[in-house]
């Protein structure tokens, strides 16, 4: 006989021991979303265009609003170690950093939760997606930028004049790392859930992929206002690839908007900082939305296209059955009919003319029944077209 305590220790033993997995599995997620936020930070701040700390696409937040997406939130005290580590180097009064660090958590934890309660889907397969994650996304994004500007302006580290322009390039960075990063890493993430791809439209990705930088870079590259040149790739990418190409195309394009206006050439080779940011998030916020929601929409019409061909094939299939049925229980019973009368059987034929009535009924029935006619019974006098009467012959319901 077993013995219920040792069944309810061993119970408890259990218990104990998946909260410890469970707690080293968030661990590891934590510390694994703190290497890539860390990681992407340091490269970032190559491309710093306000003191050291203040770029023009800031990845880390995008980086962390996946995490939290995939991980949920008990992720966030890896992203705010990983924040702490990345401004303390970069903020002289040691206080600072522990406050930017505060803003760069709050942020995409609030663009988490409001995402969460939007019902966000993380296949941005839906316009509807498309839209969340700009406007509540984006709209998190100005938590950070408020503490930490203000945060800067207090400790005396940025000067009153620059506050408006520091604000605008921190909102817009981590705005773009949210906007051109996280959609790329979550559809990274399916990658493999998605459909594999024919050698002929591998050779069209890789020709895209190609032709976007080669032509990205020519544009940069010169003083002429043809930044309007990348869009037909954007569109390109959208319209055959959806987010799986728009994603991707805008990485690229945005990526060498940021190289060009860090090393002044091109379209920015001449104006003041503001000048340039504006130009820039312009251009780098027109790219990523025309790309992103075009993807969306092409989504949403690809799978109205296929759930259409379902359903016709549903409605084929059904049709296909009607037709059997009819076949066997009318077409046929009317002939056995048809044969016993002229055989002289009549009998006969009556049985077979009440059994293929009964089931004709039953098939009107559930005809009705699949149409939300349930009112109509099988046999009512309702008439969609005058009856065919031949000549000479009188219509028995006048």
């Amino acid at each position: 006989m077993i013995d219920p305590s040792d069944m309810k220790s061993a119970l408890i033993d259990r218990t104990g021991h998946g909260k410890q997995r469970d707690i080293l599995v968030a661990v590891l997620e934590a510390i694994l979303v703190a290497v890539l936020y860390y990681a992407a930070a340091r490269l970032s701040l190559r491309v710093a265009l306000v003191g050291t700390s203040v770029t023009p696409v800031w990845p880390p937040s995008g980086i962390a609003l996946v995490g939290l997406l995939v991980f949920g939130r008990k992720v966030w005290p890896g992203i705010y170690l990983a924040a702490l580590a990345v401004n303390l180097p970069l903020s002289p009064p040691t206080w600072t950093a522990f406050v930017i660090a505060v803003g760069n958590t709050l942020a995409p934890v609030a663009a988490y939760e409001l995402l969460r309660l939007a019902r966000f889907d993380m296949a941005l397969a839906r316009l509807r997606d498309a839209i969340a994650l700009v406007s509540l996304a984006l709209g998190a994004m100005t938590i950070s930028a408020t503490i930490g500007t203000t945060t800067l302006r207090l400790s005396h580290s940025l000067g009153g004049h620059a506050y408006w322009t520091s604000w605008s390039v921190w909102w817009t960075g981590d705005a773009m790392g949210v906007l051109v990063f996280t959609p790329f890493l979550l559809l990274l993430l399916r990658l493999r859930a998605g459909p594999k791809l024919s050698w002929p439209r591998v050779v069209e990705a890789v020709l895209l992929l190609g032709g976007t930088g080669v032509v990205s870079v020519a544009v940069f590259r010169n003083h002429l206002q043809l930044l309007f040149l990348v869009f037909p790739f954007l569109i390109w990418a959208a319209w055959r690839f959806e987010q799986r190409g728009a994603a991707p195309v805008t990485l690229i394009v945005t990526v060498i908007a940021v190289w060009a206006a860090v090393n002044n050439i091109g379209p920015f080779a001449h104006g003041s900082l503001l000048d340039k940011m504006i130009r820039l998030q312009s251009f780098n916020g027109s790219v990523a939305l025309t790309a992103f929601f075009l993807g969306a929409v092409t989504t949403e019409r690809s799978r109205a296209l296929t759930e259409e061909g379902a359903l016709r094939s549903r409605e084929a299939d059904s049709n296909r059955k009607r037709a059997l049925e009819l076949n066997d229980e009318v077409v046929q019973g009317l002939s056995v009919a048809k044969y016993a009368l002229e055989s002289g059987e009549v009998s006969t034929a009556r049985r077979a003319v009440t059994h293929t009535l009964e089931a004709a009924r039953q098939i009107v029935s559930d005809l009705l029944a699949v149409s939300g006619s349930a009112a109509i019974q099988p046999g009512d006098l309702v008439r969609e077209r005058p009856a065919v009467i031949s000549r000479g012959s009188r219509d028995p319901y006048l």
